[in-house]
């Protein structure tokens, strides 16, 4: 459902900070699962990142991988996480 994704694309957006950057997103929807991969400005910012997701009330089992620093200076992580119902309707934190 295009709706149900894009208010989950917001939900996101809300948690996400300012120095991170998602590159890839999966959803399965009907598990209320994603799969992502991004890159943070630096190890600090990506602890923080998961720090927001794990305290946020529509993230739960907040997992990151594959953690490698890039050529670019940024932080490249996987991160796989289920979500809420609430932010799939549209009640972003």
């Amino acid at each position: 459902n295009h709706k149900l994704a894009s208010r989950l694309i917001d939900a996101l957006a809300a948690s996400t900070l300012p120095k991170v950057q998602w590159l890839s997103l999966s959803a399965a929807l009907d598990k209320n699962s994603l799969a992502l991969t991004g890159k943070a400005a630096s190890y600090a910012v990506l602890a923080k990142q998961l720090t927001a997701l794990k305290e946020g009330s529509n993230w739960r089992n907040v997992e990151v991988s594959s953690i490698a620093l890039g050529k670019d200076g940024y932080v490249g992580f996987g991160l796989n996480m289920d979500f809420e119902a609430q932010a799939a309707a549209g009640k972003a934190e």
